[in-house]
């Protein structure tokens, strides 16, 4: 079930991440921009385009049973376009393999960031990462992210919020402390890579609160967070984004299918929050003006069966608007059996 392989992938990400160090100087990923030093007319390379890793091509083996486990272990990030946000045109694009739940920001540079949660990312396993692309998409240079704080033990789930006034990268992610439950914790970060613990902000009234969503509606933050059950998705509101109050669960539903939170943005005329259905192996999404009231707005993306690049779902889209005012998501499926 579900429910089952999601609570084992956050368990093992929670407890077996390696711990996070400080940026190396030189790193074998893609990326790379030169930059002229005004004073000493020497070319310079901004060292968030310096790769520290290149994601890995296939599955590692799964830990699991379950064929359709949502792990990193066999994951796939894959890219679709659309002009409007609605209808989204895959690309048959292969960002990386053992990568999960993506989410996508851009800083007021103008980069692109891609945050995720990986299995096999270089030299660590179970990490949380970030891909940063300075074209849009067309490149990335995938890094480590040092995290201070946290321990030896990653946060996983990155949701991230870019408060452009502050120039501050702020990331919402999954993480517990010892015998607490799995709740919502956030960091803070001046150039997104490297991340401060600032401390938890939400936990659910029962169970656990996983894979947040946050989105920020006119002075209002809005927090969405999956369960183990699809039946119950939390919602908490927040006047700064530091704490959280409680306001219910939010029914996310198309026709009579519940679905799983993924991630929310502004669009023309309002917010849209995409959402997903491992039942019905597709991802969908629902328009709000409020953050409180959603309606559905059908589905944008589906599995195609016949495809040799995905297999058994699509989900947890990260979905970003171009400067040019087209849409990119990037998508999770899973790398298809040989």
């Amino acid at each position: 079930m579900r429910n089952t392989a999601r609570l084992v992938f956050l368990m093992m990400a929670i407890t077996t991440s390696l711990p996070s160090c400080s940026q190396s100087e030189k790193g074998d990923g893609s990326g790379g921009v030169d930059e002229r030093n005004d004073v000493t007319g020497v070319d310079e390379v901004d060292y968030r385009l310096v790769g520290d890793f290149k994601p890995e091509s296939g599955a590692a083996p799964s830990p699991t049973k379950d064929p359709m486990a949502e792990g990193p272990w066999n994951g796939r990030f894959m890219t679709a376009v659309s002009s409007d946000g609605l209808d989204f045109a895959k690309t048959g694009t292969i960002i990386g393999d053992q990568l999960n739940v993506p989410d996508l920001v851009y800083d007021a540079d103008g980069y692109l960031f891609l945050y995720f949660s990986g299995y096999t990312l270089g030299d660590r396993v179970n990490a949380t990462a970030v891909a940063i692309s300075p074209d849009d998409g067309v490149t990335w240079a995938f890094k480590y992210i040092n995290f201070i704080g946290f321990g030896t033990r990653d946060p996983v789930d990155p949701s991230v919020v870019y408060l452009e006034d502050d120039g501050v990268f702020r990331m919402y992610a999954t993480f517990n402390e010892p015998s607490e439950e799995l709740s919502t914790y956030y960091a803070e970060s001046s150039d997104g890579v490297n991340f401060v613990n600032m401390g938890k902000v939400f936990s659910a009234p029962e169970g656990p609160a996983m894979v947040p969503s946050v989105l920020r509606i006119g002075d209002t933050w809005h927090l969405f967070n999956n369960t183990l059950e699809v039946e119950t998705i939390h919602h908490a509101t927040s006047a700064d984004g530091r704490t959280f109050d409680y306001a219910g669960t939010v029914d996310l539903t198309i026709g009579a299918r519940r679905y799983f939170v993924s991630n929310g943005i502004a669009v023309p005329g309002g917010y849209r929050l995409f959402i997903y259905s491992r039942a019905d192996r597709n991802i969908g999404s629902m328009f709000s003006t409020d953050g409180t009231t959603w309606e559905s707005e059908g589905l944008r993306l589906e599995l195609d069966t016949s495809s040799e690049l995905e297999a058994d779902f699509v989900k947890d889209p990260g979905i970003v608007r171009l400067p040019d005012g087209t849409y990119l998501m990037v998508y999770a499926t899973n790398v298809p059996a040989e």
